[in-house]
């Protein structure tokens, strides 16, 4: 008798066990997220970028604006080449200097000319100088500014007299009128005296500058008019002028220009005409 003999053959559709569908899956799984991490896993030898701090830049920027403020101000303040005066201009000018003004100060002194009938005040420093016939009354020293002469040392004169000369009449007849006459009150008339009179301003040849001022009684100029050279030839007219002179200037009416914005603003321009108030015609 022949023994008879199974062969068992798994059918095609049989299905597999459950745990090892799950084993296959999890190969599978792990497989592909094996290969993902390789493809965007970073390679060994490439390793992460470094952030490069500011601070050191900053540092370096401000120490380059220190050190370039540093030489400018070395260069163009401290290594200023120093001027060295040469011996000439850096001796001390000991040239006494004349003072730009008279001072301040009242008329206290008085003066009588009993030739003349004529009486004034004056300040202390002020000098009176009677002789032929007319009388000078000069300030003392100081600079003021003429016209073509810059700074001059000089003084204010005041001249006096009765009846002109020619040679005052050389002087006066080349006066303009550098504007209107103006009223001048005196201060203490005398008795039966008029309370006030016109004194008149004049450049010499030109209205343009100042040369003198002078007592004119009851004419009354404006601006380009001339009293002419024959004026006050009547031996009983007083003349009575005043400008900027200087001792070396001969002729009791010579004088010298001075600008028109200038000639009415020192003291002693001032002082000379309140001398011509204070006179008193006796």
């Amino acid at each position: 008798m022949y023994a008879r003999t199974y062969v068992a053959y798994a059918s095609p559709h049989v299905h597999t066990r459950p745990y090892m569908d799950n084993e296959l899956r999890s190969a599978s799984q792990s497989m592909h997220d094996s290969s993902e991490r390789s493809a965007y896993a970073p390679a060994a030898h490439d390793k992460p970028s470094r952030k490069i701090p500011k601070f050191p830049f900053v540092l370096v920027a401000v120490l380059l604006i220190v050190a370039a403020g540093g030489y400018s101000f070395w260069k163009f303040v401290l290594n200023k080449p120093t001027k060295i005066l040469s011996p000439a201009t850096s001796q001390v000018d000991t040239t006494p200097k004349v003072i730009n003004d008279v001072p301040s100060a009242p008329a206290t002194e008085s003066y009588t000319s009993t030739a003349l009938s004529v009486s004034f005040k004056y300040p202390k420093k002020w000098k009176v100088i009677e002789a032929s016939g007319g009388i000078r009354v000069e300030s003392p020293g100081f600079t003021y500014n003429a016209v073509g002469l810059g700074d001059i040392a000089g003084n204010f004169r005041l001249y006096l007299r009765q009846g002109a000369r020619p040679i005052d009449g050389s002087y006066i007849g080349k006066g303009i009128a550098i504007k209107s006459s103006e009223k001048l009150v005196y201060s203490q008339p005398a008795i039966g005296q008029r309370t006030d009179t016109l004194i008149s301003f004049f450049g010499s040849e030109t209205f343009e500058s100042f040369s003198f001022f002078m007592i004119v009684g009851n004419f009354q100029l404006n601006l380009g008019d001339s009293l002419g050279s024959d004026y006050g030839r009547e031996p009983d007219t007083y003349i009575m002028a005043g400008g900027y002179s200087t001792p070396a200037a001969i002729d009791d009416i010579a004088t010298n220009a001075v600008p028109l914005d200038y000639y009415a603003t020192t003291t002693a321009y001032k002082q000379a005409v309140a001398i011509v108030a204070s006179l008193q015609l006796k």
